[in-house]
Order: structure tokens, then sequence, then C-alpha cells
């Protein structure tokens, strides 16, 4: 396992994306990063929600651990740590298939064994 990471996307159909940077393997890894959602405004992100979705990047291909999605409209945002407990892949939110497909094209080629939560 080469390390953990969060991909982050605005629950609209938007194709804003963004990802962590990688954490190396731990029980409970830690960013402290900032993002800024360019080409959506303040009154599009609060009236939708996030996608936050975590991630194990192996040598072959990026293996789905969990999703949060963020109600910001209902979030309490004043820089304070909130811990959410990830759950399986929310039909009704952005689709994981770019990274199924990066996936079962690297599976294609060689890496098995690996099995993907959605």
């Amino acid at each position: 396992n080469l390390g953990t990471f969060v991909a982050i996307s605005v629950v609209s159909g938007s194709r804003v994306s963004l990802e962590t940077e990688l954490q190396a393997v731990e029980s409970c890894p830690e960013w402290n990063q900032t993002f800024v959602l360019s080409g959506v405004s303040l009154t599009e992100v609060v009236s939708r929600a996030l996608q936050l979705s975590v991630w194990n990047r192996e040598e072959c291909c990026d293996i789905f651990i969990g999703e949060v999605l963020l109600d910001l409209s209902q979030t309490q945002l004043d820089n304070q740590p909130i811990w959410f407990s990830l759950e399986d892949h929310d039909e009704n939110s952005c689709p994981l298939l770019l990274r199924r497909e990066r996936c079962s094209a690297m599976k294609s080629s060689g890496c098995m064994g690996h099995q993907q939560k959605d």
C-alpha cells in the first residue's frame, strides 16, 4: 500500500474534484490541508453536499475504503475538528467510475486480488 488519500468533490455533477496528499498507512491518518473549489460559487457549495471518499493507493490501482457526504448547509464551519464515520458508497452521490475504470484497466494488465467496495 502506497498510502491513503481523500478525494473531494461537489455532489452536483460538477467536474471539480480534488485530492489530498498521500498519507502513510496507519489506522487514523490526518490531513491538514486547505482546498479551494475554483469555479464553484459559495451558493452552489452550501446548497449541495461535498463527497469525501477515502482511498488506498496500491501500485496497481486505487481501492475504495468509504465515504462521507457532507451537507454544508447543515454543518458548522468554525475550524473545529469534526469526526464522521465512513459509509459504503451512496449511489445518489458522484459516481466512482473513474477509479473503478482505472482499477479495472490495471487488473487486466496483471493486478489481481484486490476488491473494491461500492
